[in-house]
């Protein structure tokens, strides 16, 4: 017996020599793995689609995604207690499974894969604050992200702040990131509750927190999108080791070969579960070495791997539940109904069609972004319409002036912006002039738009809500028609087939026809009641002049704009025309309204007076020079008072501060306008040219 306990002394102390000369030579001891996937969108099965350099390829599905993690993990010999499987949301919604189980369908399975932990997503909101409470409640699978606050919960945890994991023999910190910018990706009546808080301090504070609770290692999931800027990430984040989020494009190979740019950024793998992310950290020297980690994506090829047939039986349950009123077919289609974001559309045309049909209005509009699939040639279940559009939007009506349609499609045809789908409208346009100018001719129901006249507008909730169409901000009278899918249902049933038309709404003369587009740029908006200088001085009659439009469509106090927006005049300018709109003014800016204090108002003023400080016109006041550096202020109406807060339409790109002067930081911008040029442009056109703009400088 003392030699059997002899032998294993001698075989213990043996293996702890080898730990221990690994450990000083600086070999690794034991790693940590981590999976993770980014925006399932309630992909429970395969599909077919594009990846990468694969075209047609059957891939994800959540029995796929845990085969591959099981076949890995064998192949490797790595222990259950040295892996995460993370996800970074945007996963409870967005298939038709999750719509009709209000997300449980998703959750269930999730929870049974099992994952770890999962970062909330804009599109987990879609399911109403309340259902994530009730997923919350379970404490099965954590919704995490650290810079949310459920202002109906009394501690405001709906979602934590992060997780501690104990893996691998050590403490591993996992913190949630939600989308910083929540307000612009989702419905606003599902965010009434919901507080957003300053996301590098809230990292800071869980990530301090979970050190003191003996984190070695502490990773970020994130919903925010595009952290691939390393050193924007380091400066945010210092104290995280590794970010793993949405969005985030493959390294440089520059990036790869500096060791010294931490934390780790992890590449996305492919949505809806096609691809999984693989992060693989050693442990060497008494600590995790992210430095030494490996980070790789893979496809999720169905034809390459053995899907795990426990979760085959769990996602044969849930399809057999909802499969009967999935299939239910609605219409056929003649021929195949195809999405573009960027163009006109055979699917994005039937969509607004059924919306202004639903609305009974004027027109109708659908942003492309919302158009999630095709419709194939043949029979059109209700899954297609799940497919085509997942997110619960409704159909909301609008009044609108013919120049605001005419902003919205000139916005809509630039370079920048997701193009709107329209019925009820037909757009003559050359993409050879300069965006924001690109319209010849636009017609509402063949008849040529009225600048002034008030049209019905149907479209999605979202787009009404969301601020990515400034314009749509200056409306408070709104009419709820009802969900957009349903109209859409009704709308086949009732036409039983549909067909592709070849009349094109948007035609763009392009090359065709060079003098018509040069004509449209040349046409006369208005002409002055007398020519004015464009100058960059202070007081510039045609900077001020600008300023004086601003103000009056705005309907605000002041207006101010700073002149790298606007190029120097040869000669005095006293007919508007779009050319010469393009002339005076730089790059396309949009146009903020901004509560600002007298105090803050004459800080500008004082740094525009000095040397070196902003270079900027206004209307809405006057001042009178004391000496020369000094001045008083006027305003047109009643009196200045430093303390009294004044509503000011400013470019937005206006500067947020001049040290020593002003400091606009941390005062909320509303955007009420896209394009600064076409504000201008509509105000010209609005007064006929005849704005009177007084005295600047006396």
């Amino acid at each position: 017996m003392l030699r059997i306990l002899s032998w294993i002394a001698g075989i213990l102390i043996v293996l702890l020599a080898i730990l221990t000369f690994n450990d000083r030579m600086g070999l690794p001891t034991k790693f940590l793995y981590v999976f993770y996937t980014s925006n399932l969108r309630g992909q429970i099965k395969p599909f077919t689609g594009e990846l990468g350099d694969y075209s047609r390829l059957n891939a994800g599905g959540l029995a796929f995604i845990k085969g591959f993690i099981k076949s890995f993990m064998d192949s490797k010999e790595v222990s259950s207690n040295s892996i995460l499987l993370l996800d970074t949301g945007d996963s409870l919604f967005g298939s038709a499974e999750c719509s009709l189980t209000m997300g449980k369908a998703m959750f269930d399975l999730m929870e049974k894969m099992p994952y770890d932990a999962m970062a909330v997503g804009n599109m987990e909101f879609e399911l109403g604050l309340n259902v994530l409470r009730s997923f919350s409640e379970k404490n099965t699978l954590p919704l995490l992200a650290c810079n949310y606050r459920d202002l109906k919960v009394p501690l405001g945890n709906t979602f934590a702040p992060g997780k501690l994991f104990e893996k691998s023999g050590s403490r591993i910190g996992v913190i949630g990131l939600g989308h910083g910018e929540l307000f612009k990706q989702t419905k606003r009546d599902n965010l009434l509750d919901i507080e957003i808080t300053d996301m590098k301090a809230a990292v800071a504070r869980t990530a301090s927190y979970f050190k003191s609770q003996g984190a070695e290692l502490v990773i970020l999931l994130s919903h925010h999108p595009n952290l691939d800027n390393r050193e924007k990430v380091k400066d945010l984040f210092p104290d995280v080791d590794v970010v793993i989020g949405d969005l985030i494009a493959p390294k440089s190979k520059s990036e790869t070969e500096n060791a010294n740019l931490l934390p780790l950024v992890c590449p996305s793998p492919y949505s809806r579960g096609g691809g999984i992310g693989i992060l693989k950290v050693p442990y060497q020297g008494g600590s995790w070495k992210v430095e030494h980690a490996s980070v790789q994506t893979r496809i999720i090829d169905t034809e390459a791997i053995t899907p795990d047939s426990d979760m085959i039986q769990e996602v044969s349950k849930i399809e057999s539940k909802v499969d009967t009123l999935l299939e239910e077919i609605v219409a056929y289609a003649e021929g195949d109904f195809k999405r573009a974001y960027n163009a006109e559309s055979p699917i994005g045309n039937l969509i607004a069609d059924a919306c202004r049909e639903t609305a009974k209005s004027n027109i109708a509009l659908q942003n492309s972004g919302g158009i999630k699939a095709s419709i194939s040639s043949g029979p059109i279940s209700l899954r297609d319409l799940y497919d085509l559009l997942p997110f619960e939007n409704n159909i909301v009506k609008i009044n609108l002036r013919g120049w605001e349609i005419e902003n919205l499609m000139e916005e809509s045809l630039g370079d920048a912006n997701s193009f709107l789908q329209a019925s009820g409208i037909n757009c003559t346009y050359s993409s050879h002039n300069p965006p924001g100018f690109r319209i010849i001719q636009l017609a509402i129901n063949q008849e040529p738009i009225e600048w002034n006249n008030v049209y019905s507008v149907a479209m999605t909730d979202y787009m009404y809500e969301n601020r990515f169409w400034a314009s749509l901000a200056n409306h408070e009278e709104v009419q709820i028609i009802g969900p957009i899918r349903e109209s859409l249902k009704n709308c086949l049933i009732n036409r039983k087939r549909i067909g592709v038309s070849t009349e094109r709404r948007f035609e763009d003369i392009g090359e065709q026809d060079e003098v018509l587009a040069k004509q449209s740029l040349e046409i006369e908006i208005a002409s002055l009641s007398q020519p004015l200088s464009l100058t960059l001085a202070l007081d510039s009659p045609m900077a001020c002049y600008i300023a004086e439009i601003l103000r009056q469509e705005t309907d605000s106090d002041i207006a101010f704009i700073n002149h790298d927006n606007l190029r120097v005049a040869s000669e005095p300018i006293g007919k508007i025309t779009p050319s010469v709109v393009l002339e005076i003014f730089g790059e396309q800016t949009g146009l903020d309204i901004v509560e600002i204090s007298g105090k803050e108002i004459n800080g500008i003023l004082s740094s525009a007076l000095a040397t070196g400080g902003a270079m900027i016109s206004f209307a809405g006041f006057s001042i009178e020079l004391l000496d020369g550096k000094s001045h008083k202020i006027f305003p047109w109406e009643g009196d200045f008072d430093p303390n009294k807060i004044y509503k000011v339409a400013i470019p937005a790109n206006f500067p947020n501060q001049i040290q020593g002067y002003f400091d606009l930081t941390n005062l909320k911008r509303k955007r009420v306008f896209s394009d600064l040029r076409r504000v201008f442009l509509t105000g010209v056109r609005r007064k006929n040219g005849k704005v009177e703009s007084r005295r600047a400088i006396y």
